[in-house]
């Protein structure tokens, strides 16, 4: 099996073998400055080409290919928590990924086409795959987020700091992260390296600081981030429109034990929306998560994890004065056997919502997920059963197979879902715009998808396409000047992307287009779901200098089911930056929104205007 483009005349065969008993290992993932992927051994290689070298279960190998055949030899390690999500959740459905440099909202922009993001105030909700946040789940290291009643969650309760990387995933099912999603996950990986991160910001109406230390087993640090009021374009202040976010997290990590605490609030002011300004209307948010990790031994593994989130909302300028109060808790237990041909899981949630807005509702939700290979297909199925006052039964199925043909890397599958309502979509009530509709149906979900890349010299071409049939969508559907969800018919989804990388000693390219037209009855388009996106960046580097520009252009967005309403967009030039480097510093200059264009996120919400801002990482 080929592994890119390391299939030219001077190439390397690849054996990888375990250590303690001299036995082939049948799957490995193979990492180079070009691309990340799961392979067959033995492979095809590059000579004089440096490779990284990991599989679950054992310790990472980095090797140089010097000679036409290799011998890798890997030791044994017990399975980390961030290694928990066998094979096809790991390797093929990322879809994306960006390294976090001075904060996370901007880490997450670098994921756009993939991602849309949309900003509410200082807030902001994402889209992935023409769903909503509703149908997505935020983890730290493979464990979940979890938020049942809206899944809307604050980055700015999150160390930017204390994070490496994010990536975006699409098509996972494991029961470690609770209930199936349609859209995706997106993942936050932490720092694992020993040593000292510091990020310092600093513009015109925003400042910040964060630091994560890590020194043996123990790491953790603190963050505080505070913003002015919002300036939109033409110098325009958005009044009421601040914000401001601090919290601490401390973890211990040995071989076979891994704890973690995050603890983090906001507070933010709203500004309402287009002629309804509100001056003194405050919001706040909290996050709680622990989670707690122990390897049984070599092949079997312990998971639990709280999440508890907080929502207070007061505003005494309307009539009757609104004072919204929610909490939220989840409990999660997952148990996992692994083996090389692949893993079970067990996994159940206790789930529990009060508030002013919703039905005080309590759920239990267990499941199994069961991750198998054969040679080269891969299978998740996922199980699980949700008591609560309206039993629901979900499942869900994908299964992909890898191949390689006329050195091109391919990847072909299917899969099914059904996904219950979530609690705020069943049980929302005492609003003076929405109400709540406790009988909806499941959603359901039917898809295939295939993906085709090659490496050449200096090119990594990628393309991505499929299609998605959703009955019983839900949507929030205006019903006589009231928000309700309701089930939708059908909606289908027809999807092709595009990513073209082009990558020099001194110019790294990037394009990605992505169409995903999202169907209803009579031709309508689900709202806030762009039909075309493309994204371009450059990021162009001399010695210790570089200089980094990205612009997207999106489709109208339609804002209701009916097709009557619609924010206009078209090229927007996101943000052009400069800095250098340092021996362990990075320094950069960065102007977001260069242009002072007037875009409207969400109806009656603009983006800030023209902002720059100076960041300062160090790692030492």
């Amino acid at each position: 099996m080929s592994f890119g483009t390391f299939i030219l005349i001077f190439s390397s065969s690849i054996n990888v073998y375990d250590a303690s008993n001299g036995k082939k290992i049948e799957f490995v993932i193979v990492a180079s400055d070009k691309s990340e992927k799961q392979v067959m051994t033995p492979f095809e290689a590059e000579e004089n080409s440096t490779l990284t070298i990991r599989c679950v279960g054992y310790k990472e190998k980095t090797i140089e290919v010097t000679n036409s055949e290799v011998n890798v030899f890997l030791e044994i390690e017990a399975v980390l928590i961030s290694e928990s999500i066998i094979f096809s959740d790991a390797v093929y459905n990322v879809i994306k990924k960006a390294d976090v440099s001075s904060d996370i909202n901007s880490a997450i922009k670098d994921l756009s086409p993939f991602v849309q993001i949309r900003l509410y105030n200082r807030s902001a909700t994402f889209s992935l795959s023409g769903m909503s946040q509703e149908h997505i789940l935020f983890s730290i290291d493979q464990v979940p987020m979890v938020n049942q009643m809206s899944r809307i969650f604050d980055m700015d309760l999150i160390s930017p700091a204390m994070v490496k990387s994010i990536a975006v995933s699409k098509n996972s099912a494991s029961a470690l992260k609770g209930e199936n999603l349609f859209g995706g996950i997106i993942d936050i990986e932490t720092h694992k390296q020993n040593g000292l991160t510091v990020i310092g910001t600093a513009a015109s109406n925003s400042c910040g600081f964060s630091v994560d230390m890590k020194e043996g087993i123990l790491s953790g640090g603190f963050f505080i981030y505070s913003y002015g009021d919002m300036v939109l374009p033409g110098l325009a202040v958005l009044e009421n429109s601040d914000k401001n976010s601090f919290g601490f997290n401390v973890k211990a990590k040995t071989n076979k034990t891994d704890i973690s605490i995050l603890m983090s609030s906001s507070e933010a002011g709203d500004p309402g929306i287009s002629g309804y300004r509100y001056l003194d209307s405050r919001m706040k948010n909290t996050l709680t998560l622990m989670s707690h990790s122990s390897c049984l031994n070599e092949n079997m593994k312990l998971t639990n994890s709280f999440t508890g989130t907080s929502y207070l909302y007061h505003n005494d300028e309307i009539i009757p004065a609104s004072e919204d109060t929610s909490v939220f808790t989840s409990l999660l237990s997952s148990f996992v056997f692994y083996k090389s041909g692949g893993s079970f899981s067990f996994s159940n949630q206790l789930n529990k919502a009060i508030g002013t807005k919703i039905k005080n509702s309590e759920e239990v939700f267990p499941s199994i997920s069961l991750s198998l290979k054969k040679i080269r297909i891969f299978t998740d199925i996922t199980a699980g059963v949700s008591f609560t006052e309206k039993a629901q039964f979900i499942y869900s199925f994908t299964s992909m197979t890898n191949f390689s043909f006329m050195e091109y890397e391919a990847t072909a599958g299917i899969k099914t879902s059904v996904r219950r309502p979530t609690f705020n979509e069943l049980y929302w009530r005492g609003d003076a715009f929405a109400k709540g509709n406790e009988n909806l149906d499941s959603e359901r979900l039917t898809g295939v998808f295939a993906s085709v890349d090659k490496d050449f010299p200096h090119i990594n071409i990628k393309n991505e396409f499929g299609f998605n049939y959703y009955s019983s969508l839900i949507k929030w559907v205006n019903e006589d000047g009231l928000y309700t969800p309701k089930n939708i018919s059908y909606a289908a989804n027809p999807y092709v992307s595009n990513i073209i990388k082009f990558k020099s000693e001194y110019v790294e390219i990037e394009n990605v287009l992505n169409l995903s037209p999202n169907i209803t009855d009579d031709f309508k388009i689900v709202p806030y779901s762009p039909v075309f996106t493309d994204n371009f960046s450059i990021k162009a580097s001399y010695k210790k200098l570089f200089f980094v520009c990205s612009a997207d252009y999106q489709s109208d967005i339609f804002i209701s089911l009916a097709n009557t309403k619609k924010l206009e967009r078209s090229f927007f030039l996101k943000e052009a930056s400069a800095g250098f480097y340092l021996n362990n510093a990075t320094i950069s200059l960065c102007i977001s929104n260069p242009l002072d264009m007037n875009i409207e996120s969400v109806n009656g919400y603009y983006l800030e205007g023209r902002n720059i801002k100076i960041s300062i990482k160090a790692v030492l």
